[in-house]
């Protein structure tokens, strides 16, 4: 694997599996200096003035990144909750299993599921568990 490929995969293991905190205070650090030096350079202010901003600036910049974050996460669980309920509904052979799965598993999905792509999967889900009992003996 080059080297590339496996800095790319371990900066997407912290963002995916790691604490959201950890994520934000890491983020925080590292936006920190960055953004000091931006306002020591290009403002002239003193340096505990540019400080103070970076300081205020990068932890505007760690919550945002943490709110995106725990999007994507909660997102992900939806997708994989998605996956798993559609091969359930694929294999059963039960109009009582597939009952079962349309009261609780396709109401977890709608408790976390965002925006529109998500609630045409559950339509989607939904409408073909419903025609699969509609057929069955």
């Amino acid at each position: 694997m080059p080297i590339f490929e496996h800095m790319i995969d371990r900066i997407t293991d912290f963002y995916t599996k790691k604490p959201l905190l950890l994520v934000g205070v890491l983020t925080w650090l590292a936006a920190a200096p960055p953004i000091i030096a931006l306002f020591v350079t290009l403002d002239g202010k003193s340096q505990w003035t540019a400080i103070k901003i970076g300081l205020a600036v990068s932890g505007m910049l760690a919550f945002v990144v943490m709110g995106v974050l725990n999007m994507m996460r909660q997102s992900i669980r939806f997708w994989d909750l998605a996956a798993d309920i559609a091969e359930r509904a694929e294999r059963t052979a039960n109009r009582d299993e597939l009952r079962e799965i349309l009261d609780t598993d396709i109401k977890k999905l709608r408790g976390i599921g965002m925006g529109d792509i998500h609630t045409s999967e559950i339509v989607k889900l939904k409408a073909t568990i419903e025609t699969k009992m509609r057929y069955m003996k």
